[in-house]
């Protein structure tokens, strides 16, 4: 019999998509934000994690008394179990009253994040990933069954193990997702040092905020690591955070990564967390990814998100070559040029029908594809007086095209050498690209 590694096991469970958690139930007070805490009500109560409109901690408490309360005043919400208070606002109130009960009922949101027991002297940490993407990983086993889902990520003296649900479990969330929309926790992960050592809530914290923003520009929407709990070395659970969370309602889009050869991540990994760790890419990193996630969901729609493409690629340049002289044009050329790219359309791969129109765009004005890019993106933004902008086949591949330069960009930026999934040609998974700087 083969022994395979033992998957990871989730404190938190979805077996429906869009099912809210219940992570607290029980006494609560609703005090003053002045500094004396006035008590304002006493009562019952539970939080939440609600999925819509967005990831957010909600509150219901009811009282036994009717009571005044000022729905645009900020208030403290305190668990008494946990011994835990936290901002927060409310949305409804109501009352109800008989001849033999009064009840106030009230409902909100936190306002940050609410965290217990000690953040000192965490071993590994479990948390669970929203709407992430199916892959090819490792072998992985439960009691009953296997499955290829282990992907593993180590950089900087951290090691993180993601492992997808047990492929059924997967599949009717995913299949859910696909015909529904919404959320659900598609993978478990745990977060250790490579050494063993003890770290802190805080350093952790710092990982799974880069996590978060390097699975993003993996799947090419917002993925989000939620409900993190962190253990000692004799497995007791002594610290655990809930959160408020930006990620995506679940959509089919385009990206990079190859899923067939996931382990291509791990080496994109490790040059991501040198950036990340560099004072000054830090932020330009964060922005760059934003704008690639904001412009591959169609956030502004096809003329927006060519905007936020050119953006994107315009904070690059500046953070990487860094000459403020040069045209729009000249920077993206500028940039690619550094990245090892083509940039003119004779240099592309062949039978790229996803960019037919724009070639041809671009041949009939003997133009490069920067250039391309660039009269595009300012017929959007600075449209003249009985002006056209260009037809929207030409608008949908440059969006499409700017798109596959800056993956390209950020990846030639970790130092990454492996195989990605071209967005400019029309394949089967597992087809994947080499780079181009990795061309003979």
């Amino acid at each position: 019999m083969n022994i395979h590694a033992q998957s990871l096991t989730p404190i938190y469970v979805t077996e429906e998509i869009n099912q809210p958690f219940t992570l607290y139930e029980g006494k609560m007070k609703i005090l003053s934000d002045s500094p004396e805490r006035d008590i304002i009500a006493q009562g019952t109560g539970s939080i939440k994690l609600a999925w819509f409109p967005r990831i957010r901690l909600k509150y219901s408490f009811n009282c036994d008394n009717l009571i005044t309360f000022d729905l645009t005043k900020e208030h403290y919400l305190e668990l008494s179990h946990l011994k835990i208070s936290c901002k927060a606002t409310a949305t409804s109130s109501t009352d109800s009253s008989s001849v033999v009960s009064q009840k106030t009922y009230i409902s909100g949101f936190l306002n940050e994040p609410v965290a217990n027991a000690s953040s000192q002297n965490i071993s590994y940490l479990i948390f669970h990933i929203t709407n992430f993407y199916g892959y090819r990983g490792d072998i992985i086993q439960n009691s009953s069954v296997i499955w290829f889902g282990r992907l593993l990520l180590q950089a900087n003296g951290w090691k993180v193990t993601i492992d997808s649900l047990e492929q059924k479990a997967f599949d009717q969330l995913t299949n859910s997702l696909e015909n529904e929309g919404g959320y659900a926790i598609t993978h478990v992960a745990k977060l250790e040092r490579i050494d063993n050592q003890i770290f802190t809530a805080e350093q952790a914290l710092d990982v799974l905020s880069s996590l978060s923003y390097f699975l993003s520009f993996s799947a090419g929407l917002w993925v989000a690591p939620i409900l993190p709990t962190g253990f000692d070395s004799d497995n007791n659970p002594i610290w655990q955070q809930w959160s408020s969370h930006v990620a995506s309602s679940y959509r089919n889009v385009s990206s990079w990564f190859p899923i067939q050869e996931p382990q291509n991540l791990t080496e994109a990994f490790v040059g991501f967390m040198t950036l990340w760790n560099d004072q000054d890419w830090q932020q330009p990193l964060k922005l760059a990814i934003h704008w690639y996630v904001e412009s591959n969901l169609q956030a502004g729609g096809i003329e927006g998100s060519i905007i936020f493409a050119h953006s994107s690629l315009e904070l690059l340049y500046q953070h990487w070559i860094g000459i403020f002289n040069n045209d729009a044009a000249k920077k993206l050329e500028k940039l690619f040029e550094k990245a090892r790219l083509p940039l003119k359309c004779t240099d592309m791969p062949s039978k790229l029908d996803s960019l037919e129109n724009l070639l041809k765009f671009t041949t009939d004005k003997n133009i490069s594809l920067p250039k391309a890019i660039t009269e595009v993106r300012n017929k959007v933004t600075h449209l003249k007086r009985n002006d056209e902008i260009h037809h929207v086949s030409v608008r949908i591949e440059t969006w499409r095209l700017s798109l596959w330069y800056l993956e390209l960009v950020l990846l030639h930026l970790f130092n990454y050498q492996g195989v990605y999934k071209n967005r400019l040609r029309f394949a089967w998974e597992g087809d994947y690209d080499k780079l181009p700087w990795e061309q003979p």
